[in-house]
C-alpha cells in the first residue's frame, strides 16, 4: 500500500457559544409515566392521591374518586352513592374504609366489604360547624368509630359512634395551632393574626394536647398573598410548618430554625422514606425536591414537572412516586433518582445518539448532530456551536488525556480540555480515482488502549488516523477491502478485528481471515466488540446476543440468560468490569463473577426510554444515550424484593360468583371454574408475568392474562395456586385456594356399598334360582340323554336288524343263481363241471353263511370270496370273460374291516347284463384302493355298456332283475351317515371315437 501524507490539516478554534440551559439543580429531570383521562381517569383535575393497604391506589379528582390498580381506574360517582364528586382529602381508617373528604365538606365512605360507598351518617354535626377547606384537612377513625375532624378556626370536632358531639380544646386562641388528639396531630390556621402582633413582627402558634396549651411567639415574615398554612411531620418527630410567608421548624415545642418560603406558593408536602423532602407548588411552579431538612433549610432543591400544579405527592410502598396535578392528571416516576437530561431540562431534543462521560465533564450528540458539554460540578448545561453544520454526529471517543473524538457525516473533530473544537479535514488517497478525497465521513472511531492513532469506520472500509503524524497512513480501500463494517477493534495483542453482516473476521494481511475456533454465533452480524481486562473479546451480535470468546473458552448471554433483547445496539465495559449492554428494548449490566447474573433497566424502573443508543461510565457513574434523553444512573440499583403474593379478585363456578372459602367442597356438575387474580406492580404497567398451576406435582403454566378457566374438571383434591413476577424476575410467594371437586353419587363408596349389598342379595336370589333351575336342567338332561341313549340304541339295533334283512334278502339271490348255473350244467350233461363247480358251491355257501352272520369281515375274507365266486361265475358262463382282483399296497388286508358281500351285487350285474351277449371276450378289474381315508372299489368291465344293457332289459321283461344293487346301496346308506350324495357311481366308458367299451362301478365304503 502506498501511503501519502496528508497536507497539513487546518485547525478551526471556535469560540463556544456558552449557553446556560437551566438554573442551578433544574437540567436534570427523571422519566415520568403520564396517565390522563384518556387512560381511565374521571378528570384531569386530581387533588389527592392515597395507597390504601391492599396496594390500591386512590385519587379524589373534581369528578369523583378513582381506584388503580396497575391495570385500570375503576371510577365512583353519584350512581355508586357519591353525592358530591368533588373529593380534595383521602383518609383509610382501621377497618379499610377509605374516607372522603368533599367540597361540601362532607365526608363519604367506601365499604370493601359493602363493595359501596356510603354517607357519612352525621355530616349534619360538621356541617354545624364552620368547616372550610385550609391547610391540611385532618381526619381520624378510632376503634371506637369516633371520627376527628379539624375545624378551621375552633379546633378539632369528635363525633362518637351514635352521634354524641364534642369540640377540643373548649377554647382555643386565634392563630395557627397544633392539636394532639387520640395519638394524632392535627392543625388548624385558627384565623386572622391580630393586629398588634402583626405591627411588632410577631407570629404566634399554639400548641394543644396531653401537656399544658403552650404559646409560640415567632418571628414574622412579610407575608404573603398566596399559598396556605400547612404542616408536615417528619420521621424523626420533627415538625414542619408552613406558612404565607416563612418556614419554620419545631423540635417538641422548641424553634430549631425558620427561613423565608415567600416565593413558593406551596400546597403540598410529603416527606419520602430515604428523608427528602418534597414540596408541591401552585401556580405552575412544579415540585421542589428536598434532600433532607437541612437541605430545606438553605432552599437547597431540584425542581421537578415544571409548569404543573402539584396538589399530592405520594411515595409508594414499591419505592415509586405519584405526583396529582390541577391541569393534567396524574404523573409516576418508578424512581427519581434516574437523571434525564432532554428536552425537559431545556435541551434542543430527546434523541441523544452519542456520548463520552470524563470525570466532571460529559459532551453528548444529538440526532441532529447538536453537541452539548455537561459539567458536574457545578452542574450546567451548555451547547457547543457546530463547525459541521448540519451534519449527523455518529460516534463520540474519549482519550486517556482527556481529549474527545468527534466522528461526523463530514469530518472528524477534537474537543480538547480547554474546550476548543478542532475540525479535521482528513484526506485519503484512492488510487482507484488518482485523487484526494477531502472531509471523508465516519460512522465510528476506535480508539485503541495504545491511543496512538484512531480507527476511522467510513461507510465503506476503514482507515487508520496517525495522531501524533496528523496523517491517514491505511486506507483499505486502496488494498481492495470496500466492504461495509460495523464495528473496528484493536485488541490488547495488536490484533484487528472486523465486524462485518456475517460475522467476526481478523483483519491481517489485507485479508479477512475467521478465527479459530469459530463457533457458529460468530457468523451473526456483529455490531460492537470489545475486552474484559483478561483478554476476553465481548462480542455484541444482532440476534445472537452477547458472545465471550478467549482461546478455547466461549459463552453465550442472550435473551433465555436474562437479556432483554438478542439484538444489541452498543456494548461498554466499565472500571470494575461489567458489562453493559444496550438494545431497544432497554439497558443490561451484566456481572461475570463469581457466577453470570443479568441485571436489566426498562422504563419499568425510571428509563426514559427503552432505545438505548450508547453507553459510557467514568468511574463508578455510568451514562447511557437513549431516545429520551441523555440518562444518569444511580450508582447501584439494588435488586427489587419480590412483589406480594397476588390478590385473588374473584372465583367463578358455573359462571357464577362465589366467595373464595365457599368452594372447599363443590358437587360434581359445579367444575367449570374461573379465576380471576391481580398483582400489584406499578412498575410493570400493566403487563404483569403470572404463572399458576393445579396441584404441586403440575408444571406451571405462564400466562400474562389476570384470569384462567378451567372447564369439565375431573372429581379429585386440586389447589389453585398462582404467583406474579416483578421487574427483577423474582417470582412472589404463592396464593393458593384448595378444594375439592366430589365425585358423582354413583362413584361414591356409599353408593357402590349400597350396590355391593343390592348385587349380593341380587346374586344369592339369583344363584338360588339358578340353582334351582341347574338341578332341574340336570334332571332333564338326564332323562333326555337316557331317551336318547335309549333311541341310540334302537336305532342302532334297527340298522342292525335292517343290514341283517337285506343280507338275508341278497344270499338267496346269490344262491338262487348258484343253483341255477349247477342246474344248467346238469341240463347239458356236464357232470364233472357240475360236481366240480357243486364242490366249489359248497365252500362258497360256508364262507358266506359265516360272513353272514358277522357285521364285519376283513377285507382277506372279503376278496377270498370274491374270488370263489368269479370262479364259479366263469365256469357257467363257460370262460367267456377272465377277471382281476387287485388290493393296494397301503391297504391292510387283515385290519381292514367291512361288512360282508358289499361288492359282490355289482361284480354279479358286471357279469349278467355286462358280458351275456358280448362277441368278444369278456374282463373285468376289481380293485381295491385307499381315498381319503376310505375304501375306494373300483369294478370295471369291458361289456355292452349302462345304455345297451337298460334296452336290453326293457326289450326282454323276462330277464331276471338284478335287485342286489338296489339292496347294496341301502346298506351303504345304512354304514354312511356323513351325507355324502353319492356312495356308488356308475359310468359308461368309450372310446376317442365315442364307441362304447364298458362299464365302471365306483364304490366308497367307510372304513373301520
Amino acid at each position: 500500500m502506498q501511503q501519502i501524507k496528508t497536507p497539513l490539516p487546518f485547525f478551526l478554534t471556535l469560540g463556544i457559544l456558552l449557553c446556560p440551559l437551566l438554573l442551578s439543580g433544574q437540567s436534570a429531570q427523571p422519566a415520568f409515566r403520564h396517565y390522563s383521562t384518556e387512560d381511565g381517569l374521571p378528570s384531569p383535575e386530581v387533588y389527592e392521591v392515597l395507597q390504601d393497604r391492599h396496594g390500591f391506589l386512590w385519587f379524589g379528582t373534581d369528578n369523583g374518586v378513582s381506584r388503580f390498580n396497575g391495570y385500570e381506574f375503576e371510577n365512583f360517582g353519584p350512581e355508586q352513592g357519591l353525592n358530591n364528586v368533588v373529593v380534595y382529602y383521602l383518609y383509610e381508617d382501621y377497618k379499610d374504609r377509605i374516607w372522603m373528604v368533599t367540597s361540601s365538606e362532607n365526608l363519604y365512605y367506601y365499604d370493601y366489604a359493602a363493595d359501596s360507598i356510603q354517607a357519612y351518617a352525621y355530616n349534619g354535626s360538621i356541617q354545624a360547624h364552620v368547616v372550610q377547606r385550609r391547610g391540611t384537612p385532618g381526619i381520624f377513625v378510632d376503634s371506637l368509630d369516633t371520627v376527628y375532624r379539624t375545624l378551621s378556626e375552633q379546633g378539632v370536632i369528635r363525633i362518637g359512634s351514635s352521634g354524641q358531639v364534642a369540640i377540643y380544646p373548649d377554647s382555643i386562641e386565634r392563630g395557627p395551632s397544633f392539636i394532639e388528639m387520640a395519638g394524632n396531630l392535627f392543625f388548624t390556621e385558627g384565623g386572622e393574626f391580630s393586629k398588634d402582633l402583626r405591627a411588632n413582627n410577631k407570629f404566634p402558634i399554639f400548641f394543644y394536647g396531653k401537656k399544658e396549651p403552650a404559646k409560640v411567639i415567632l418571628p414574622l415574615i412579610t407575608e404573603s398573598s398566596s399559598g396556605g398554612n400547612y404542616f408536615l411531620q417528619l420521621s424523626d418527630g420533627s415538625l414542619l410548618c408552613f406558612t404565607k410567608s416563612a418556614y419554620y421548624a419545631f423540635k417538641g415545642r422548641e424553634l430549631q430554625w425558620y427561613r423565608p418560603g415567600t416565593d413558593f406558593p406551596l400546597v403540598s408536602s410529603w416527606q419520602a422514606k430515604n428523608g427528602a423532602i418534597y414540596l408541591g407548588g401552585d401556580q405552575g411552579t412544579g415540585v421542589r425536591v428536598f434532600s433532607g431538612e437541612e437541605a430545606l433549610a438553605n432552599n437547597e432543591y431540584l425542581t421537578l414537572l415544571k409548569g404543573y400544579t402539584v396538589s399530592h405527592i405520594l411515595e409508594d410502598r414499591q419505592g415509586g412516586y405519584w405526583f396529582t396535578t390541577t391541569q393534567d392528571g396524574v404523573f409516576y416516576s418508578p424512581g427519581l433518582n434516574y437523571r434525564v437530561y432532554g428536552r425537559a431540562g431545556g435541551l434542543p431534543e430527546d434523541n441523544i445518539t452519542a456520548l463520552a462521560a470524563g470525570r466532571d465533564t460529559i459532551v453528548a450528540a444529538t440526532r441532529q448532530g447538536q453537541l452539548f458539554w455537561l459539567s458536574q460540578q457545578p452542574e450546567k448545561v451548555r451547547l457547543l456551536r457546530r463547525p459541521w453544520g448540519k451534519a449527523e454526529v455518529f460516534d463520540l471517543e474519549k482519550g486517556a488525556d482527556g481529549n474527545i473524538w468527534i466522528g461526523t457525516g463530514i469530518g472528524v473533530y477534537l474537543f480538547d480540555r480547554s474546550a476548543e473544537i478542532q475540525g479535521h479535514s482528513i484526506t485519503i488517497y484512492s488510487q482507484e480515482h488518482k485523487r484526494f478525497q477531502k472531509a471523508v465521513g465516519t460512522k465510528g472511531i476506535t480508539l485503541p488502549l495504545s491511543s496512538s492513532h484512531l480507527f476511522l469506520r467510513l461507510p465503506y472500509g476503514f482507515a487508520r488516523y496517525q495522531i501524533e503524524a496528523d496523517t491517514v497512513d491505511y486506507f483499505s480501500f486502496n488494498s481492495g477491502f470496500r466492504e461495509r463494517l460495523y464495528a473496528i477493534y484493536e485488541d490488547f495483542q495488536g490484533r484487528l478485528w472486523i465486524g462485518m453482516f456475517d460475522g467476526l473476521f481478523q483483519f491481517a494481511g489485507d485479508s479477512l481471515l475467521r478465527p479459530q475456533p469459530f463457533f457458529p454465533k460468530m457468523g451473526l452480524r456483529v455490531e460492537r466488540i470489545a475486552q474484559l481486562a483478561d483478554s476476553t473479546l465481548v462480542i455484541g451480535t444482532k440476534g445472537g446476543g452477547v458472545l465471550l470468546w478467549k482461546d478455547e473458552h466461549y459463552l453465550e448471554i442472550t435473551k433465555a440468560d436474562g437479556l432483554t433483547s438478542d439484538m444489541v445496539e452498543t456494548l461498554h465495559i466499565d472500571s470494575a468490569q461489567h458489562i453493559w449492554v444496550g438494545t431497544l428494548q432497554g439497558l443490561n449490566k451484566i456481572t461475570l463473577y463469581p457466577e453470570v447474573n443479568v441485571k436489566t433497566f426498562t422504563t419499568r424502573n425510571g428509563l426514559p426510554s427503552n432505545e438505548i443508543n450508547e453507553v459510557d461510565s467514568y468511574g463508578d457513574q455510568v451514562w447511557a444515550a437513549t431516545r429520551g434523553g441523555l440518562l444518569k444512573l444511580p450508582a447501584e440499583r439494588k435488586t427489587t424484593a419480590a412483589s406480594p403474593a397476588p390478590l385473588l379478585e374473584e372465583v367463578r363456578v358455573n359462571g357464577q360468583e362465589r366467595p373464595a372459602a365457599a368452594i372447599d367442597v363443590l358437587p360434581f356438575r359445579e367444575n367449570d371454574l374461573r379465576f380471576t387474580f391481580l398483582s400489584i406492580n406499578y412498575f410493570l404497567d400493566g403487563h404483569i408475568p403470572y404463572r399458576y398451576r393445579l396441584s404441586a406435582d403440575e408444571p406451571w403454566v405462564n400466562t400474562q392474562n389476570r384470569q384462567v378457566d378451567f372447564a369439565a374438571l375431573a372429581p379429585g383434591q386440586y389447589r389453585f395456586e398462582v404467583q406474579a413476577q416483578n421487574e427483577d424476575g423474582i417470582w412472589s410467594d404463592s396464593t393458593a385456594l384448595p378444594f375439592r371437586i366430589l365425585p358423582p353419587f354413583w362413584a361414591a363408596w356409599w353408593f357402590w356399598a349400597i350396590i355391593g349389598a343390592m348385587a349380593a342379595g341380587i346374586g344369592y336370589l339369583f344363584y338360588r334360582n339358578r340353582m334351582e333351575l341347574y338341578k332341574k336342567e340336570v334332571a332333564y338332561q338326564r332323562e333326555r340323554a337316557n331317551a336318547e341313549k335309549e333311541k341310540a340304541e334302537l336305532e342302532k339295533e334297527m340298522n342292525h336288524l335292517q343290514a341283517t334283512a337285506l343280507r338275508a334278502q341278497m344270499n338267496p339271490h346269490f344262491i338262487f343263481n348258484c343253483l341255477n348255473s349247477i342246474q344248467g350244467f346238469i341240463a347239458v350233461g356236464d357232470k364233472t363241471n357240475a360236481m366240480r363247480y357243486l364242490a366249489r358251491f359248497a365252500k362258497l355257501v360256508r364262507s358266506t353263511l359265516d360272513s353272514s352272520l358277522e357285521n364285519r369281515i376283513s377285507l382277506d375274507q372279503e376278496v377270498a370270496m370274491l374270488e370263489s365266486y368269479l370262479a364259479l361265475e366263469q365256469m357257467r358262463f363257460d370262460e367267456k370273460f377272465e377277471f382281476q382282483l387287485t388290493v393296494a399296497d397301503n391297504i391292510g388286508r387283515e385290519t381292514t374291516q367291512l361288512p360282508p358281500l358289499l361288492v359282490q351285487p355289482f361284480v354279479e350285474n358286471a357279469i349278467i347284463h355286462g358280458l351275456s351277449d358280448a362277441s368278444r371276450k369278456g374282463r373285468i378289474d376289481i380293485c381295491y384302493e385307499q381315498d381319503n381315508g376310505n375304501l375306494k372299489v373300483t369294478v370295471t368291465d369291458n361289456g355292452i355298456g349302462i345304455r345297451a344293457s337298460e334296452k336290453k332289459k326293457q326289450a326282454n321283461s323276462s330277464l331276471h332283475k338284478s335287485v342286489g344293487m338296489t339292496l347294496t346301496r341301502k346298506r351303504l346308506e345304512l354304514l354312511d351317515q356323513s351325507g355324502k350324495e353319492e356312495n356308488v357311481v356308475v359310468e359308461e366308458l368309450t372310446d376317442e371315437a365315442g364307441k362304447v367299451n364298458g362299464t365302471r362301478v365306483t364304490v366308497w365304503i367307510r372304513r373301520f
